[in-house]
């Protein structure tokens, strides 16, 4: 909002919308490929953080914004939806891909990218795995240089020093521009497939709080998941994991597989991932220069591993669990936390199912139990760090010794008291953390209460009843509900309830029913002690609403024969008629204390006029004489002088 406000403020709205909008017209087709590469370069240069044009704070969201606000982010993704990169140049493509790249930065605008879009996308995968431009370029024949006779005064022409003009390509630019990102600073060469495997990565990267079962899926990690599945059936896995595994890959895999059975189960059986993880990248130890690429490779074994039987037997081939127990024992627990934290995770993955792989580890001459407790014993300290760290090694210690009964004398007789109870409070402690920060997965805490259970078995307690699963069902409100959450298996999308109107609260007052609302007609009452002209009914007490006559029947019509009658009413109250006239006057009458039901009386009208009474009979008499039949005229009907 303060970048909007900011170029509002200096008027660049509009110019950059239009520059945008011009340079959106430049990538369509119609154009040559180099103009549209140079187009392209340009989008991208707006939407990165390093070039930025404008006045703008944050050029790279403002080049973002920009093309989602005035509609060009559609434009764009129907761009790299008709692509056809199979007839395209090389530079042009590359450099499409690179916008793609800078514009899916940005969380909105990656779920913007439509199934067609990632399609061509994986098509761009597909042709420069399988060399298309390569092939391409070697059968276009190179241009010749024309030679042509030059003059004889010309040739003798003495010679000065000039400089030798140097031009770049647009595909050039884009590759400087893409190696200030943090994700390609370390590729030797970047290439159009470093390119794509970064735009599969932003749009496979899912941010939603969602995660471990806490919450039903949202629409986002839905989008991610049919991304996943496209990925698997277009070949992606098969490409990326034949080829070199990279920084950029192992995180493109780690996405791909992250709780993703279908991915591991492919990744496992139909790729040789974790044989090329296993002897190349985790075979040596650590370093400054690898550690990036090291933990991302632990992140890929860890979601491989996770409850299959088939990677713990491709891992036990390898003697992969003991390589992982020699670095873990060669890494102090206190120098990085991550690194760690990674290695214990792969190796209570590794051990937690296979037999082969415990044994693996107990051949270790350095015993890596020693190592587990120098740190158990020594870091006592409550911060979230230790605890974390001391609850996976509490539970890889007992994976370890699940089924080694010799092995599990031995970890008892190396704690403190010859007991487990250290290793079942660092337990207790790692579980109720996860479940206050809403990480605990159902599998974390069957893991936790399986050691557990095994763990008091072997001191001899058989009681039934676990403490973690007390501790999270615990009376604490918070722990509760999120493990009441997690319990409850969250229904599919297509099966969830509809979604219906919150129930007003008990709180709010309904709306009346419709007869509640009633017209009551006010009198107004002259009071001759008071000049009260208070209206409201909370001062003005001597306010009341006139009763209705008890017989319901109508009164009939006066005719001309008959005397007309008035409702006359004998009030208490407020007015009386004084005066029978052409015009009659109201006068209010002095007030009585007493209130009596008001009565109406029937009256016929008495006039004290005598010539009034004989015009009245005379108009009477000559309408009563036979007429002839004429049409009826009002005229004729009624008399006005009346």
């Amino acid at each position: 909002m303060q970048t909007t406000a900011h170029l509002q403020h200096h008027g660049g709205s509009a110019t950059a919308g239009e520059q945008v909008e011009y340079l959106l017209q430049g990538l369509e087709e119609g154009g040559s490929d180099a103009s549209r590469a140079m187009s392209a370069y340009t989008l991208a240069t707006m939407c990165s953080s390093h070039f930025a044009p404008g006045p703008a704070v944050n050029g790279a969201m403002t080049g973002r914004f920009l093309l989602r606000a005035q509609g060009g982010l559609t434009d764009c993704i129907c761009l790299v939806e008709t692509l056809a990169p199979e007839s395209r140049d090389h530079a042009l493509v590359y450099c499409m891909m690179g916008f793609l790249y800078f514009v899916t930065l940005d969380r909105e605008n990656a779920d913007a990218v439509t199934t067609d879009a990632l399609r061509t996308v994986l098509h761009v995968l597909q042709l420069d795995d399988a060399k298309h431009w390569t092939l391409l370029a070697d059968v276009t024949p190179s241009p010749t240089a024309a030679t042509t006779p030059r003059a004889r005064m010309l040739v003798k022409k003495k010679k000065t020093a000039t400089t030798k003009r140097t031009s770049t390509t647009p595909s050039d630019d884009m590759q400087a521009l893409l190696r200030l990102e943090p994700s390609f600073r370390a590729s030797p060469n970047l290439s159009l497939y470093d390119i794509v495997l970064g735009i599969l990565y932003n749009t496979l990267l899912d941010k939603a709080a969602g995660h471990f079962g806490a919450a039903a899926p949202t629409a986002s990690s839905r989008i991610i998941e049919s991304r996943k599945q496209l990925l698997r059936e277009a070949h992606g896995l098969d490409i990326i994991a034949r080829r070199n595994l990279s920084s950029i890959s192992l995180r493109v895999l780690d996405q791909a597989s992250y709780l993703d059975p279908l991915n591991q189960a492919h990744l496992v059986a139909h790729t040789t991932v974790l044989p090329a993880l296993f002897t190349d990248l985790l075979a040596a130890s650590p370093t400054t220069e690898n550690a990036e690429v090291y933990l991302y490779a632990l992140r890929v074994v860890i979601n491989l591993t996770h409850k299959n039987d088939d990677a713990c037997a491709i891992i036990a081939n390898l003697h992969g669990a003991r390589t992982l127990a020699r670095t873990f024992c060669s890494v102090a627990p206190r120098s990085d936390f991550d690194q760690v934290l990674l290695l214990v995770s792969a190796l209570v993955n590794c051990v937690e199912l296979d037999a082969r792989n415990r044994a693996d580890v107990w051949s270790y001459p350095m015993h890596l139990v020693d190592h587990c407790m120098a740190f158990l014993t020594q870091h006592g300290t409550e911060s979230a760090e230790d605890v974390v760290l001391r609850g996976s090694m509490a539970l890889l210690l007992g994976c370890l010794v699940r089924d080694r009964p010799t092995d599990a004398k031995a970890v008892r007789d190396a704690l403190p008291n010859q007991s487990f109870t250290l290793l079942l409070a660092s337990l207790l402690a790692f579980a109720k953390l996860h479940a206050h920060i809403g990480a605990l997965t159902p599998e974390i805490l069957a893991t936790c209460v399986q050691v557990e259970t095994e763990l008091k078995r072997v001191e001899g307690d058989e009681t039934a009843t676990s403490a973690i699963q007390a501790a999270v069902a615990g009376p604490d409100a918070d722990v509760a509900a999120i493990y009441a959450k997690i319990a409850a298996a969250s229904p599919p999308p297509c099966a969830s309830p509809p979604q219906r109107p919150p129930r007003p609260s008990p709180a709010c007052q309904l709306t009346p029913p419709a007869d509640a609302f009633r017209l009551q007609v006010h009198r107004l009452q002259v009071d001759d002690e008071s000049d009260d002209d208070d209206l409201s009914t909370r001062t003005n007490k001597r306010r009341r609403t006139p009763k209705v006559p008890a017989n319901g029947a109508r009164r009939p019509t006066p005719s001309p024969t008959s005397a007309m009658l008035l409702d006359t009413q004998s009030d208490t109250g407020d007015f009386t008629v004084t005066e029978l006239g052409s015009r009659r006057k109201r006068q209010p009458v002095s007030k009585r204390r007493s209130r009596t039901p008001t009565t109406t009386v029937r009256t016929p009208i008495a006039s004290s006029d005598s010539s009034k009474k004989q015009r009245t009979s005379s108009v009477l008499e000559r309408k009563a004489r036979p007429k002839k039949a004429q049409p009826q005229c009002l005229l004729t009907v009624f008399d006005f002088d009346e």
